[in-house]
């Protein structure tokens, strides 16, 4: 399959190669153009735009601000070939979630919001949980994506929005468990029980 990736930060920079590897063709649009051309066996875009004109894009930036820069301030959903499937792997708001998937629809593109479960380390062992929800067409066209990159996906019904719910949640659930250990080891700590004896 021939794939766009937009954003090779830490996350993107590890998901790349494991693309390469299952045997698609990866072109590549990055801010920092020299993060992109430091990836072997990839094409380097000028524009976002032309990630487009590929069979998938995958999209991996770190905020709402990048990704309403990079791809609608941009323009560059206007420049989609026919059947391009756009794949949101970014943790975005919801609000932006329903933004991106309604103005998809107006362009004719098909949106899938999967965010994943993972860390660098993991990305670069395809050991990522990939949350995927939209129309279902589109997501068993991009599941040898999913199956490069991740060892499990979730499929989560039609509406994007719900794998953004539930990446939303389990980062909550993370964050909510490290600070109960944190709370609970200087309450023992504050008692004189080592983390060995508790």
């Amino acid at each position: 399959m021939n794939v766009g990736f937009i954003g090779v930060g830490s996350m993107g920079a590890a998901m790349v190669p494991n693309l390469l590897k299952a045997g698609h063709r990866v072109s590549v649009w990055n801010r920092n153009a020299e993060a992109a051309r430091a990836l072997p066996g990839v094409t380097v875009l000028d524009t976002p735009a032309q990630a487009f004109q590929n069979d998938a894009v995958i999209t991996m930036l770190a905020d709402d601000a990048a990704v309403r820069s990079v791809i609608i301030e941009s323009g560059a959903l206007a420049s989609a070939r026919d059947g391009c499937v756009h794949v949101m792997a970014a943790t975005i708001s919801l609000a932006l979630v329903d933004e991106l998937a309604d103005l998809h629809r107006k362009a004719g593109i098909a949106y899938v919001a999967a965010p994943v479960f993972g860390v660098p380390a993991a990305a670069a062992k395809a050991q990522l949980n990939i949350v995927a929800a939209g129309d279902a067409a589109a997501i068993a066209r991009v599941q040898p994506l999913f199956d490069a990159i991740g060892q499990k996906t979730w499929q989560l019904g039609t509406d994007p929005k719900q794998a953004n719910v539930a990446k939303i949640a389990g980062n909550m659930m993370i964050a909510l468990a490290i600070e109960a250990m944190g709370e609970a080891t200087a309450l023992t700590e504050s008692y004189g029980l080592t983390a060995a004896e508790f």
